[in-house]
């Protein structure tokens, strides 16, 4: 014997056996290019994505505000009231918006008001339709029919006051104090009725 010791062989790694492959370059070059394959496709992807960025959130808060505002203009108030309550969910501190909510229960009050005063003036309730009346006074759309609401009301009144002092220099003092009672009644301490009694 030579005095050579025989010594077990040494195997090579996983990582040396696969570079000694044939084809191992082309085998790295083709991972490489789905790796990059996959990495721009999630890109394209994600910018695709619909992020609502504050552009989109200000389109979206003028949207709905025009809708409420037109929907005011027209008087359709639920319409208007739940246009700008999504908007107040988008955009809890628009100033407008809020403003625009207070128009909508003012003005549908207004409106309520004088239809109520309407019906009063209908029915020969003169007082509770001038108080109606006087309640919607504030509106933006209904201040000037309330208005004239409240002068078709003090004519009249001023018309049975008038009657009154004919009925009285005719000696009808029965039907002038039931006259002046009626407008008493409509409008307290009006002006020239303490004066016929």
């Amino acid at each position: 014997s030579s005095g050579d010791s025989v010594l077990p062989s040494r195997e090579p790694s996983w990582l040396e056996s696969i570079r000694e492959r044939p084809y191992f370059l082309a085998t790295m070059a083709s991972v490489f290019m789905v790796a990059v394959t996959i990495a721009i496709a999630a890109v394209v992807v994600l910018s695709r994505v619909e992020v609502e960025g504050p552009s989109v959130k200000s389109e979206k808060v003028f949207r709905y505000f025009l809708a409420g505002v037109e929907a005011f203009k027209d008087h359709r108030w639920e319409d208007s009231e739940k246009q700008l309550q999504i908007l107040k969910g988008l955009d809890p501190s628009h100033a407008k918006t809020l403003q625009y909510l207070d128009a909508v229960g003012e003005e549908r009050r207004a409106e309520g008001q004088l239809e109520l005063a309407q019906a009063s003036r209908q029915r020969g309730e003169l007082g509770r339709a001038r108080a109606q009346a006087g309640a919607a006074l504030g509106s933006i759309f209904f201040s000037e029919k309330a208005r004239d609401l409240l002068e078709s009301i003090n004519q009249e009144l001023e018309v049975r006051q008038m009657r009154a002092r004919t009925s009285i220099e005719a000696g009808r003092y029965a039907e002038a104090l039931e006259l002046l009672a009626e407008v008493e009644k409509a409008e307290a301490g009006r002006q020239g009725v303490q004066g016929l009694l």
